[in-house]
Order: structure tokens, then C-alpha cells, then sequence
């Protein structure tokens, strides 16, 4: 049995493929594939001549990979679709998470605000002055 080379990356693998362009790829190799397959058989002594037994076999076999091509874009859809959902629920999962930590950390300050009052007005002071100290060098150091 021949080997047949199929193309199997873009000339340009920078640039994102519309459907269409894909879809015109899948048809040029089911094409390749069913000469391909028309010639193995015509090689190995089966009895398929030019003309309308020619194209039979031709028209059974493009009818056949059209629904393997099929199958294919199904599975990749249902793949493509549980992704989705397992992306959503993710991003769902995680903005509750963070939700439940920020009220955690704004009753823990409030708390320690409650029952420190002087530390607390001490560290907001401290982190007010450090961080325009920090600004000033970001600052200062962009002029030079």
C-alpha cells in the first residue's frame, strides 16, 4: 500500500482559520484521499473503469468520508461545547471563592479595627506614607 502525504499544517501557523477556510481543507484531503484510495484500487487488479463505474466509486467513497468528516466535527463540537461549560463553572466557582475571601478579610479588618483602633490608624498611616514614598521613587526614577 502507498503512502499518501497529506498536508497537515498552515503554510501561515500565525493567523487564526476561519470555518471556511478549514472546511475547504477538509474538502481538498477527502478529495486526495478518495483518488488515492480509487488508485490503490484500480493497482491491486479491481476492475474500475473511466466512466460511470469511475465515478460510482468515487461518489461512494467522497458520500462515505463525508460522514466520517462528520463524526469528526460532532465529537469536536461536543469537546469545544464541554470546555465551555467546564470554563464557565471555573470562572463561576472562582468568583465565588474570591467573594467568600473578601468578606472574610473585610470582617477580619473590621474586627481589628474595632478592637485596635490606635494600630489601626498607625499601619493605614504607615501603609499611606510607603506607598507615597514608593510613587515618588516610580516617579523620580522615570525623569532620569
Amino acid at each position: 500500500m502507498a503512502k499518501m502525504r497529506i498536508k497537515s499544517q498552515w503554510f501561515q501557523t500565525g493567523t487564526a482559520k476561519t470555518p471556511q477556510q478549514t472546511a475547504s481543507a477538509m474538502a481538498f484531503i477527502t478529495w486526495r484521499v478518495a483518488q488515492n484510495m480509487l488508485k490503490q484500487m484500480r493497482a491491486a487488479d479491481f476492475s474500475i473503469e473511466v466512466g460511470p463505474q469511475y465515478f460510482a466509486f468515487t461518489r461512494e467513497v467522497l458520500v462515505f468520508l463525508t460522514q466520517v468528516l462528520d463524526r469528526m466535527a460532532y465529537r469536536v463540537n461536543d469537546s469545544m461545547h464541554d470546555m465551555a461549560k467546564q470554563g464557565k463553572d471555573a470562572a463561576y466557582a472562582a468568583e465565588h471563592r474570591l467573594e467568600r475571601e473578601a468578606r472574610h478579610m473585610r470582617t477580619n479588618a473590621q474586627h481589628y479595627i474595632q478592637h485596635e483602633p490606635m494600630k489601626s490608624v498607625l499601619i493605614a498611616a504607615g501603609t499611606g506614607a510607603a506607598t507615597a514614598l514608593l510613587v515618588s521613587w516610580i516617579m523620580r526614577s522615570r525623569q532620569y
